[in-house]
């Protein structure tokens, strides 16, 4: 109906209309001196030399490393399952749609959780997920897994 133009169009229109949004000011502007937690700043390699950051650094790799592979080979594991382009693109969206959801409401659900209960939330969504696809190829566990997306991606950011 819009032709492949349409997407090009929407685009530029999309960028333009957020660089005129960043010319806006914000109604409430900060007030007072930024705060500090106190203690002199580190360098990166004061960091870097810190077990913890390590551990951190490891699992935050891995954790996002296999959607690396989930996003290469997913579609075309789906497409040989016997599922339409349409409904792989639907099965994504529902992946972005609970996303969205999760990180709109991230606030209330993980106020009083730490980072390292919410990386072990985001690693277990993991296990389940890639054990979720390598039981099924059926639609009705294939929602589940992509749902499990705001557990393995969102938490984990």
């Amino acid at each position: 109906v819009w032709g492949h133009n349409a997407i090009l169009y929407s685009l530029i229109f999309s960028v333009l209309a957020m660089l005129l949004g960043m010319l806006l000011k914000p109604s409430v502007m900060p007030q007072g001196e930024a705060r500090t937690h106190g203690g002199a700043e580190r360098s990166l390699w004061a960091l870097l030399k810190e077990g913890p950051v390590w551990r951190f650094l490891l699992c935050v790799t891995l954790l996002q490393g296999a959607h690396a592979g989930y996003y290469s080979f997913g579609s075309i594991y789906w497409q040989e399952a016997g599922y339409s382009a349409s409904t792989i693109g639907y099965l994504w969206s529902l992946g972005v749609v609970a996303e969205v959801i999760i990180f709109a409401s991230s606030n209330v659900l993980f106020r009083r959780w730490n980072a390292r209960n919410l990386l072990l939330l985001s690693a277990c969504c993991g296990v389940l997920r890639w054990s979720l696809m390598a039981y099924s190829t059926e639609l009705g566990w294939l929602l589940l897994i992509q749902i499990l997306h705001c557990g393995t991606f969102t938490v984990c950011h």
